[in-house]
Formats: structure tokens, C-alpha cells, sequence
């Protein structure tokens, strides 16, 4: 489920800014003004206008940001976007109105006025797509979308009020999620499942539905099917 790599995607991309606060060979911050404040608190570090970091295959894009040093916590508001390079080839891009990051714990949050949005430019299968009202994560395996949540692309779509993602794993819970997978040329069949808890688990290629689970399944062949297919209905618990 493209879901899940979403997710996923969107963990690894937004924790990357924690490398800006080191030493790190080859990144660079510019912004049009730079202060460094020195009160009681620790030393801070503010960015101001155009703000651009770039390290290696990670940038991002402010219009202010903020190293708070004592508890190093990254801070960025105004059209924050996030453009991550995969070893793949594929891009992802996160769009928001502010972002933070705790370096202690590789924690994080971005949220958004309207909604916080994401798409992933694959080299090959199309741009996969998603917004929620917010994104958390911590370190690179675990990720949540919370409020609204809706994913979509050229294989599946899906909506839910949350969407956790945790070591290849995605669980869709509130608001009944529903979950619509469209036909591939190398895998015909495409159906829709709705259910109190809709996991998808990306290793395994496994989709289970539980709780008072509706849906239905379409594969090809079946004699009595106009268009020589047979419509499979899902009923029951899981």
C-alpha cells in the first residue's frame, strides 16, 4: 500500500534537518539576515528571509527559523517546505506553515493553517499524493497524520481522521476508514474495504479490516460477469 511509503518518506524527510545543527561536511543555511542571540537561556541562532537549508539530499525552505542551542530544538515558520531526494530517484516534498524539531529524541511536528500536504514523485508508477491538518513523527520509523488524513495516487486512494505509520506498518482508524485500491496492469484486481481499523502492512503486501468490515472486491474471470469479472462482497468482523 503506497500509503505506508508515504509515511515513511515523510519521517525520513522531515527529520533530516537535525543534521544542520552539527558540523556536517557540505550544508549550507543562507537567509537574507542572521542574528545569533546569547541570553540566560543558551545560545540561539535566528534565520530570517529566503531561509535555505541544503545538506546532501535533504533541503528546506522558510521564511524564518530559529537553533535553539540549550535544548536543540529546530523551529521554522512561513511556506516551509521539505524536498528530500531518495537513493531510488524519487522525490518527496512536504508543504507547511510551521515546523519543529527536538534533535534529543529525533521528534517533530509540521502543521498548517489549511492543510499539511505531501506528494511523492516516483521515477517509475506515478505521483502519490496526501494532506492532513497535521504530521508528527519520531526518528525515521514511526510517523502519524492526524485530522482529515487522505492519501492518493495511481494505485490506491484512501481517508481516515488518523494514519500511524510504524516499522512498515500503517494503521487508519477514525471517522470508519476506507481504503480503494484501483487495478494495476500486472495485478487486475481493485476493490474498496471500509472498517473500524483498516491496517496495511507493506512487507507483506497484507491488507486486514476489522471491525464491522464492508467492501467488496472485483478479480477478472467469472462467466456470469458482463464484463467477465466477479464481484466479491465483504461482510463481517475482519
Amino acid at each position: 500500500m503506497r500509503t505506508a511509503l508515504l509515511l515513511s518518506l515523510l519521517a525520513c524527510a522531515l527529520l533530516s534537518p537535525a543534521r544542520a545543527a552539527g558540523p556536517v561536511v557540505g550544508t549550507v543555511v543562507t537567509s537574507d539576515e542572521w542574528i545569533v542571540h546569547r541570553n540566560p537561556k543558551g545560545k540561539e541562532e535566528e534565520f530570517t528571509g529566503h531561509v535555505h537549508y541544503h545538506a546532501g539530499p535533504t533541503k528546506v525552505d522558510a521564511d524564518w527559523a530559529l537553533y535553539k542551542h540549550a535544548i536543540k530544538q529546530w523551529q521554522a515558520r512561513g511556506h516551509v517546505v521539505v524536498n528530500q531526494v531518495e537513493k531510488s530517484g524519487d522525490i518527496f516534498t512536504a508543504h507547511g506553515d510551521q515546523g519543529m524539531l527536538y534533535e534529543s529524541d529525533r521528534s517533530g511536528e509540521l502543521t498548517a493553517k489549511d492543510r499539511v500536504t505531501f506528494e511523492r514523485q516516483a521515477i517509475e508508477g506515478g505521483t502519490d499524493y496526501g494532506e492532513a491538518q497535521r504530521a508528527t513523527w519520531r526518528g525515521r520509523e514511526v510517523a502519524t497524520l492526524l485530522g482529515k488524513v487522505r492519501t492518493w495516487g495511481p494505485r490506491a486512494e484512501s481517508w481516515s481522521d488518523r494514519a500511524d505509520y510504524e516499522a512498515g506498518k500503517v494503521t487508519l482508524t477514525g471517522g470508519r476508514p476506507v481504503v480503494h485500491r484501483f487495478e494495476q496492469p500486472d495485478s487486475r484486481w481493485n476493490g474498496v474495504v471500509k472498517a473500524d481499523v483498516v491496517t496495511a502492512i507493506q512487507p507483506e503486501h497484507r491488507l486486514d479490516a476489522d471491525g464491522s468490515a464492508q467492501g467488496w472486491l472485483i478479480f477478472p474471470g467469472g462467466e456470469k460477469s458482463a464484463k467477465g469479472r466477479k464481484k466479491k462482497p465483504l461482510h463481517g468482523n475482519r
